[in-house]
């Protein structure tokens, strides 16, 4: 008995140890398949997740993004419990490989507006591969290289319109009119004459001191002095003035660099009205009595008196009077011109009808380039630049091809320019493309000694008609720029008629002339580029940032406008990475030897990593 007993104690030991290995394997088998599903399901639902792409933006722009309302960990809950309940489907019978999902922690997620929107244009050079349009890339890229921008026409502006020159020429055409009167002595000449003739035709009874021919002289030199005093008010006027205009030519051309000395003919002016003056203090002391006594010493007062006066005369015809001729006129007429040239606007000068520009104009505060803007995380600035140039310009419109269905009928100028009105876009891309063509036509006209020759005359005849000598080196300046403004502006106007225009700017392909400024040859070069690429190399010029986020801008503005208003760049999710965890409960063993892969619930845990995107 005792040695079957034994036997089955024995057997009945080896049979339960049997059962034990039985159920660990089991058990171990089922939570490896636990996991495997587990890690399936997980895959499963990132991957649902990103199949719920935004099916607008793809088919409209070849952007693939996530926009949902619901939160990605709700989402991707959503999924998992939808692949844990089999969905629909109907399962007889038990689940031996059951699980329960416990959390979804998002570690990280990556939006399309993000480090300077690095995904979107990863997204966007991978679609330009696969276009087969990286060609274009490099070439845009090889053409910025030529480009150089150079915003010189607010200054050009500013030194023509500066309201101290046009203040300082309306003073000198007072002096020049009072001094022009002072210089006109035709009667006191007549008068200095007279008493001279009267004086040598009776020179023994003069020097006698007749009585009578002294009263006839005192007669004479009484209305001298009468003429002299009128005068003195004038001359008191035209000193001040002088002294003024001394003053404040002074202060200008130390603003603009120039020695401060510079002398011109107010110089001499005043000079001389000074010296005038302080003969009409001289003549001032004499006084003609009204009944002659033949006194010597009336007759040497008269002497006196009779030099005085002629060399006032003397120092009247001394002063100097602007001499302008009917050339000097025609050329001011030029400078008139370009001055009006400047303040008519860039956009007009290349746009004569305006009322035909796109009106659009959008609100820009929720737009990522206002409530999204971080910096890139990458160093290819230009490279990303040109393939978000090249790649807009297959989906957005601009002024010679427009968009009818896009919020914004000029996509392309948006992204240089980034204001709220197609019409404020054109403009501020007008006036960029004016800068770049200013740096060419700038060097082709300082090496253009014909026109160098045509400006120097034309600046010598401002001097002379304004009276501000100093001025020549100054309006040289003006003229110059201005037409190059009025070259570049001519150019830019050739581009918006389609035609194309070269990067090199020579004397055979000029096409303005200064009398002329606003009448260029609008017509093309017949190589060089159209206005499309001018707008992409204008792109390169732009801030990078700036570029990539304008551009996801116009796909919200496009989206909004045809398909949802509610929706944002700013939530379109382009790649995340997150983390599950599940529990599930033993089924064929839970010995102490197990206890270890528990929880303190009494299941097993289970955690998934998955890193999804596009």
């Amino acid at each position: 008995m005792k040695s079957k007993g034994s036997i089955s104690i024995y057997l009945a030991i080896v049979f339960l140890s049997i059962v034990l290995l039985v159920c660990t394997i089991a058990e171990a088998a089922r939570v490896s398949a636990i996991q495997s599903k587990d890690k399936a399901i997980t895959m499963m639902a990132a991957d649902s997740v990103i199949a719920g792409y935004a099916k607008q933006v793809y088919d409209d722009y070849g952007i693939l993004l996530v926009w949902n309302k619901d939160s990605l960990d709700e989402t991707i809950s959503k999924y998992i419990q939808a692949n844990i309940k089999m969905a629909d489907i109907e399962v007889s019978g038990n689940d031996f490989l059951m699980s329960d999902l416990q959390e979804v922690s998002v570690n990280k997620k990556v939006y399309a507006t993000d480090n300077g929107g690095d995904a979107f244009v990863k997204q966007v050079s991978e679609y330009l591969k696969y276009a087969g349009l990286t060609s274009a890339i490099d070439k845009i890229m090889s053409n910025s290289k030529e480009v150089k921008e150079e915003d010189l026409t607010t200054n050009v502006a500013e030194d023509i319109t500066d309201k101290s020159y046009d203040k300082l020429s309306s003073l000198v055409e007072e002096i020049n009119s009072l001094v022009k009167v002072l210089s006109n002595i035709n009667e006191l000449s007549r008068l200095n004459k007279s008493v001279n003739e009267l004086i040598e035709g009776k020179s023994e009874k003069w020097n006698k001191a007749d009585k009578k021919v002294l009263k006839e002289v005192f007669k004479q030199l009484d209305k001298v002095k009468k003429y002299v005093l009128e005068k003195e008010s004038n001359i008191n006027k035209a000193i001040n003035k002088i002294e003024s205009y001394l003053e404040k030519k002074s202060n200008l051309l130390k603003k603009n660099g120039y020695e401060k000395s510079a002398k011109d003919y107010m110089d001499e002016n005043l000079s001389v009205l000074k010296k005038i003056k302080d003969k009409i203090i001289n003549m001032k002391e004499f006084e003609f009595a009204s009944s002659i006594s033949g006194n010597p010493n009336e007759t040497k007062d008269a002497e006196k008196f009779i030099r005085l006066s002629m060399q006032f005369e003397e120092l009247c015809r001394d002063l100097q009077v602007a001499k302008i001729t009917q050339k000097d006129k025609e050329n001011k007429s030029i400078f008139d011109s370009a001055k009006d040239f400047l303040d008519k606007g860039i956009l007009s000068l290349v746009i004569k009808d305006t009322s035909n520009l796109s009106t659009a104009s959008v609100n820009t505060s929720s737009l990522p380039s206002q409530t999204s803007k971080s910096k890139s995380l990458e160093s290819s600035s230009l490279y990303d630049k040109a393939a978000v140039g090249v790649y807009s310009n297959l989906y957005f419109g601009n002024y010679l091809d427009s968009k009818k269905k896009n919020a914004l009928k000029y996509g392309l100028e948006y992204l240089v320019a980034g204001k709220d009105s197609d019409k404020s876009n054109l403009s501020s891309v007008v006036t960029r493309l004016v800068a770049i063509r200013h740096v060419p036509n700038y060097a082709c006209i300082m090496k253009d000694a014909t026109k160098q020759s045509e400006i120097s005359a034309i600046a010598a005849s401002i001097a002379a008609v304004t009276g501000l000598p100093f001025l020549e080196p100054i309006a040289k300046v003006i003229l110059t720029e201005c037409w190059v403004l009025a070259e570049s502006a001519n150019d830019v106007k050739i581009l918006l008629n389609g035609e194309k225009l070269s990067l090199v700017k020579t004397e055979s392909n000029w096409k303005t002339s200064l009398r002329n400024l606003g009448g260029g040859n609008s017509k093309g070069d017949g190589s060089g580029f159209k206005y499309e690429v001018y707008l992409g190399l204008l792109i390169t010029l732009t801030d990078r940032d700036d570029v990539v986020y304008r551009t996801m801008d116009l796909i919200q503005m496009n989206i909004c406008k045809n398909y949802n208003k509610e929706f944002k760049m700013n939530k379109g999710l382009m790649s995340f990475k997150s983390t599950v965890s599940f529990e599930s409960a033993p089924l064929f063993t839970a010995m102490p030897w197990t206890i270890g892969m528990l929880n303190e619930s009494g299941s097993y845990k289970f955690e998934m990593e998955c890193n999804n995107g596009y």
